[in-house]
């Protein structure tokens, strides 16, 4: 009887440990078979999970390939980043999901045509769910990713004018020619000398010119009456008038030449 307990009891913990472990399945059903870029509604079911939570994605792809996008609807937003417990949450085994294609890079959607769609789960830690078995549904998308519109820049440049200030040129002050002060030409003294019928005229040298000898006019004395001049004395007189009025112009003339050269 002993042997048959331990026997019994060895068969149930082999049994436990080598016991098969059931993995998660998650189903997805009544998608449209085609979508646009309007969010769309799908239905889902969860078996064989123990979490009281699960966090569902849906996923768009081209089959063949890793290129996941779309976002999911959160019941306050959109999401489509990378943390799990920003997701669509639920509590239940079944249920509806809402989800759109968003704005994937043209690497992720390479355009209208033939594609997959499935629930990624993640775990009431936030961390994606391994092993879970699930059956991807066919769809189709019609939608084309607009053009983005090239940036027109101009090709002009655009330069500041530099302002140019240009210092005044100074002008030279005029140069102020030394005024000569006209050394006035002394006039010798004129000198009517006249002496028992003679009758001598000192005249200046400058009334001469360049010459420094003095001009002296001896007339040939002429005795006169004792009574009166004679008619000789008279042209004498009047002659020596005319000489010293000759030397005063020209003296005056020479001295006017003087002061225009200064």
């Amino acid at each position: 009887m002993r042997r048959f307990l331990i026997i019994f009891f060895s068969i149930f913990f082999f049994l436990s440990i080598f016991s098969p472990v059931f993995a998660v399945t998650v189903d997805i059903s009544s998608c449209p078979t085609s979508i646009t870029d309007q969010p769309f509604e799908c239905n889902f079911s969860i078996t064989g999970s123990t979490s009281d939570i699960n966090y569902l994605r849906i996923d768009l792809y081209k089959d063949g390939t890793s290129n996941y996008f779309g976002e999911t609807s959160t019941n306050t937003g959109w999401y489509s980043g990378s943390d799990g417990k920003q997701y669509y949450s639920t509590s239940t085994s079944s249920g509806s999901i809402k989800g759109k294609i968003g704005n994937p890079s043209v690497g992720e959607y390479p355009g209208s045509g033939n594609y997959k769609i499935r629930i990624r789960r993640y775990t009431a830690s936030g961390n994606p769910a391994s092993g879970d078995s699930q059956t991807p549904k066919n769809i189709e998308i019609n939608f084309q990713l607009p053009t983005p519109t090239p940036t027109q820049t101009s090709n002009t440049p655009t330069t500041t004018p530099t302002q140019t200030t240009s210092s005044p040129t100074k002008s030279p002050l005029p140069t102020k020619k030394p005024t000569a002060t006209p050394t006035q030409t002394s006039v010798d003294q004129l000198n009517l000398i006249s002496t028992s019928g003679e009758t001598k005229v000192n005249l200046p040298s400058s009334i001469l010119g360049s010459s420094t000898e003095s001009s002296n006019i001896s007339p040939t004395p002429t005795k006169t009456e004792n009574n009166g001049f004679s008619f000789i004395n008279i042209i004498y007189i009047a002659g020596g008038i005319i000489l010293i009025l000759s030397g005063i112009f020209a003296l005056t003339f020479v001295a006017k030449n003087r002061f225009k050269k200064i």
